[in-house]
């Protein structure tokens, strides 16, 4: 072979592979645009773009192959609405064009007909029956309450076991699911001896796994009471709160009161109590921490939180803080705690901090059993625990907050 035949045939590979992996790149440019609803075919031809908008067009393109996506269906400066239409646009600050393509695609992400869009529908649909179903256990009474709790706390073991399982340990899972069945009749029955139930359930789970035929290990021993510690005992608290009745410093406005009591839904009639309306507002709040920092964090997260849970980001979290804030403010109001605009914040930003512990924690389960959800049992949201996490830690703290610190600041302030 000649040297000349040797040149040819090295350039033209040269050519042929820069020709393919200009193709992937406008292929997964392609796939970007259409997934936000635009139209892939504007990038395929830039013969028809005007001279003043080539320059802006390539710079664009290098941006997409970094990784950002689109904002707009065109990316010539007449269609851009959120940046200067001048002569100086191509040399605007990197940055300031980043964050507005960023942004302006999580905007056109919730657009209809993209998966972001249809995701988020059966979410809403699942979250409002959810939310329904809710309403109607909290002021169904506390035997109703107790059932449907109960139910909840069952599916949430069944699922940390599972994962514990996935694992490779073999933990007391039936022992653990009775002791917390236990657990909740007893907290709505004896609510004075609802704390001994988990030390001397626990006990009893060891003697069980020092006489299985396979000899426990240690993991084994720690999932057990990690269960019935997480999904059994800790959600217990929600049954006390919810059996209250009169407490020293907590009361409602008299015509919410009197609304209250004379509000029937289709013949039904609510039994509304103290400790129900404390459940009820604590639960929104937490509802709405978690509506707070999804639609903050769609929209404007770019921080990275954590590395346990990589979607999740600083402004998101600011925004479920401010959410829950918000909800109990207006709770603390309506239910007369004392100093309300300061123990309302304080009990807002308590929930969502907490409530934010509760989730990350869940998904260090998820994360080191390889789960990308808890189980499959809610459609768009994934497992019970994955919707209930945030009410595991938050139980307690709620509890001793209402029947401790408050009392304390009437008696003493």
């Amino acid at each position: 072979m000649t040297r000349n035949s040797l040149c040819s045939c090295f350039l033209g590979n040269v050519y042929s592979n820069k020709t393919s992996q200009r193709s992937r790149e406008k292929a997964t440019l392609r796939k970007q645009v259409s997934y936000l609803g635009g139209n892939p075919k504007s990038f395929d031809n830039q013969r028809n773009v005007v001279p003043g908008a080539k320059r802006l067009s390539r710079l664009t393109w290098i941006r997409f192959s970094d990784g950002f996506t689109p904002f707009c269906e065109s990316v010539t400066c007449s269609s851009c609405e959120n940046l200067p239409k001048d002569k100086d646009h191509p040399e605007k600050s990197i940055t300031e064009q980043k964050w507005f393509k960023s942004v302006n695609a999580s905007f056109l992400s919730f657009r209809k007909n993209t998966p972001v869009f249809q995701k988020l529908k059966q979410r809403l649909v699942a979250g409002f029956s959810l939310g329904f179903l809710a309403i109607v256990s909290i002021f169904a009474g506390n035997g109703i309450f107790t059932l449907a709790l109960t139910l909840i706390c069952v599916l949430g073991q069944l699922e940390y076991y599972r994962m514990a399982r996935a694992k490779g340990h073999l933990p007391a899972h039936r022992a653990g699911i009775f002791v917390g069945i236990l657990q909740n009749i007893v907290a709505y029955t004896f609510p004075t001896f609802a704390d001994t139930v988990f030390p001397i359930g626990g006990t009893l789970i060891c003697c069980y796994l020092l006489f299985r035929k396979r000899q426990a290990t240690i993991a084994d021993i720690s999932t057990s009471f990690m269960g019935l510690f997480y999904a059994g005992y800790l959600p217990s608290y929600w049954i006390r709160l919810h059996a209250l009745r009169n407490m020293l410093g907590l009361g409602s406005l008299n015509r919410v009161f009197r609304f209250l009591h004379s509000f029937s839904f289709l013949g039904w009639k609510p039994l509304f109590s103290l400790g129900s309306c404390l459940t009820f507002w604590t639960w929104l709040s937490i509802v709405g921490a978690d509506v707070g920092a999804y639609f903050i964090g769609k929209l404007f997260g770019r921080t990275k939180f954590i590395e346990i849970s990589p979607k999740k980001t600083v402004e998101g979290a600011l925004g479920g803080f401010l959410g829950s804030t918000c909800i109990s403010l207006l709770a603390a109001y309506l239910l007369c705690f004392p100093f309300w605009y300061i123990t309302g914040a304080v009990y807002g930003i308590m929930i969502g901090v907490v409530g934010l512990l509760g989730d990350l924690t869940a998904s260090l389960f998820k994360r080191d059993a390889g789960f990308k959800d808890s189980g499959n049992i809610i459609p768009g949201h994934g497992g019970i625990l994955d919707r209930t996490d945030s009410y595991v830690f938050t139980a307690p703290l709620v509890y001793y907050f209402v029947t401790v610190l408050i009392p304390i600041i009437v008696r003493f302030f």
